[in-house]
């Protein structure tokens, strides 16, 4: 295992996690995030790629590809919506807030029926 590689992943990774914190955090104040679902799952895997001492080998082998990448775009949009939003957040209601934050972990889980809340992250 090639130490010095896997502490620049977890660098790399802890700026978008400290900013997916904060956006979870602001969606929790907001009074739409649940503790279960594809956001709490996602927190775990940021979680794991921050850690240097997981390799990413480590954790391919403990969650699906589709959901490590899944986790790592859906948060990188959720950052940025929340960027955008955090100092306007009259001009949003909760209800898109709740359709961001619903829907599967991985996009190879996605059907029409629960495809919601990655089209209202698209559309914002």
């Amino acid at each position: 295992m090639n130490t010095n590689w896997n502490k620049q992943v977890a660098l790399e990774h802890g700026t978008l996690y400290d900013n997916f914190s904060a956006a979870v955090q602001w969606l929790s104040a907001q009074g739409v995030l649940n503790q279960t679902g594809r956001i709490s799952q996602y927190y775990r895997v940021l979680a794991d790629l921050v850690n240097d001492t997981i390799s990413y080998e480590q954790i391919l082998n403990k969650y699906d590809p589709e959901i490590v990448f899944s986790a790592l775009y859906d948060t990188m949009e959720i950052v940025e919506i929340y960027e955008l939003l955090k100092q306007n957040e009259n001009t949003i209601s909760k209800t898109i807030l709740r359709n961001i934050v619903k829907g599967p972990v991985s996009y190879t889980d996605e059907k029409a029926e629960n495809s919601l809340a990655r089209n209202t992250v698209y559309e914002l």
